[in-house]
């Protein structure tokens, strides 16, 4: 009896062709729907900066330019200080709005950012 009749088991040869399948079903959805250089568009990340004024609560909106969709967006208190409190960081029309609330006796900034897709 040969080496390789020894070593092949009915379930080693079905769990392999098993294996085979499932992997080559996986590639073909892999190239089918893949993303390429084509469809890869830049992202564009656009912040405005603002002094949110003492025992003041202030909007920051920042839209993205014509012909890009915003993605994603945020806003930072910077410097952190614990007397600044973000109230609201949403998506809103084409580009993204935030609200931050200063409780200290001065002034404070913000920075929002927002992420534009070109289309």
């Amino acid at each position: 009896m040969s080496w390789i009749k020894r070593r092949l088991s009915p379930s080693l040869v079905i769990s392999t062709i098993a294996l085979c399948v499932a992997l080559s079903g996986t590639a073909f959805a892999l190239a089918r729907n893949s993303v390429g250089a084509r469809e890869l568009k830049p992202i564009v990340l656009r912040e405005k900066d603002r002094t949110i004024a003492p025992h003041t609560t202030r909007v920051i909106d920042i839209k993205c330019r014509r012909g890009q969709q915003v993605t994603g967006g945020g806003v930072e208190e910077l410097g952190h200080s614990s007397a600044t409190d973000v109230e609201d960081s949403h998506p809103h029309r084409n580009g993204w709005e935030a609200s931050v609330t200063n409780n200290d006796g001065v002034p404070h900034e913000a920075d929002t950012e927002v992420l534009c897709l070109k289309r």
